[in-house]
């Protein structure tokens, strides 16, 4: 059974590979083209005609483009045929035979237009090719997607949700959990030295934001004196950070424990409970105090556009060694726009040596 699932596969892929060689082959001798307009403005089909130049495997024969009347007249472009204006559709479509309409440009720029021209193709049975970007977006990537049997497009500024993420999710837990277990010895003892050692809980809880702003509690080992949050204003004017997070050089508020605790990341591991939870990743940006996200800058609030991690990209480059607030958010930015389960894997190998040799913590 086995051997003929492979050898069934083998055929697929060399019946598959014939196929598009044979193709692509006919195409380049001019066999089996299909015939495209293009319709939109200067700048936006340049770009395409120049594509379409480049891959002549792709099968498609440029009939001509429309464009607007105004950059017809100014007589800017001759890249491709100009065949008529945007609203010559309807004699262009009785005049040549097209099978595909592209349209290139920002439909919102030109919306009666678009709307005459797609009407007309619908009417006549042309498949259109509308571009998923109808907007100018410069971070948000469009995707078509249904609701409620209501075809929408969706931008999205950060990952979407897909098998990975679920992926993503599933590790967590299962990770999170065996992490848990692992580690209830390194807590117990943790835990007894803190209580030998300073007043107050082991455990210190603390309100954080997580996925667009919902607040939780997190959890950390207790590694300062117990009024520490009430010494914070006063120690402000030492903040090391610019920008709207806190970072002392050196604190005062952490005990003598504290700081091989902080030194060895151990204060870090009841966070695998947040994990557990679901408030928290194991790899993302860091959780953020609802005051500080109160002071962000607009582009600094996509930060917490995805859930947040116990490592992530700036832990691995550089950890509390970078005291700009710009850079820590250009980095978590980077991972959002750049994530992948490899990412996270790289990331997760990578705080494993930092934590070994606790490069960066303070």
């Amino acid at each position: 059974m086995g051997g003929f699932i492979v050898i069934e596969s083998l055929l697929l892929i060399i019946k598959e590979s014939f196929v598009t060689y044979s193709l692509r082959n006919l195409r380049k001798k001019g066999t089996g083209l299909r015939n495209i307009l293009i319709i939109g403005t200067a700048d936006s089909i340049r770009p395409v005609v120049k594509q379409l130049k480049e891959n002549i495997s792709l099968g498609l024969n440029l009939v001509g483009v429309l464009l607007p009347k105004q950059e017809i007249q100014e007589k800017k472009f001759e890249d491709a045929k100009i065949i008529g204006s945007l609203s010559d559709i309807e004699e262009v479509l009785h005049k040549y035979p097209i099978d595909n309409i592209l349209i290139t440009t920002y439909i919102g720029s030109y919306y009666e237009d678009m709307a005459h021209i797609i009407g007309h193709c619908e009417e006549e049975g042309k498949e259109i090719w509308l571009p998923a970007k109808l907007f100018n977006t410069k971070i948000s990537k469009p995707d078509a997607d249904e609701f409620l049997e209501i075809p929408i497009f969706v931008f999205r500024a950060g990952p979407k949700f897909s098998w990975q993420i679920l992926i993503k999710m599933i590790l967590d837990r299962i990770f999170a959990f065996i992490l848990c277990v692992l580690s209830l010895p390194i807590i117990f003892i943790s835990a007894i030295l803190i209580k030998l050692t300073s007043s107050g809980p082991v455990i210190f809880k603390q309100k954080r934001l997580t996925l667009h702003g919902r607040i939780f509690t997190l959890y950390k080992l207790r590694t300062m004196y117990s009024n520490a949050e009430e010494l914070k204003d006063e120690l402000s004017k030492m903040n090391i950070v610019k920008g709207p997070a806190f970072k002392l050089a050196e604190d005062p508020r952490i005990t003598p424990v504290g700081k091989v605790l902080r030194k060895l990341s151990i204060d870090e591991i009841p966070q695998f409970w947040n994990v557990l939870k679901g408030d928290m990743s194991l790899v993302g940006p860091r959780p953020p105090l609802p005051e500080e996200v109160a002071m962000y800058k607009g582009w600094q609030r996509r930060r917490i556009s995805m859930r947040p991690g116990i490592t992530g990209l700036v832990q691995v480059s550089g950890r509390s060694l970078i005291t700009n607030f710009d850079k820590w958010a250009e980095l978590d930015l980077k991972y959002i726009d750049n994530w992948s389960l490899w990412l996270d894997f790289k990331i997760m190998l990578k705080t494993a040596f930092i934590v070994l040799n606790t490069k960066g913590a303070k």
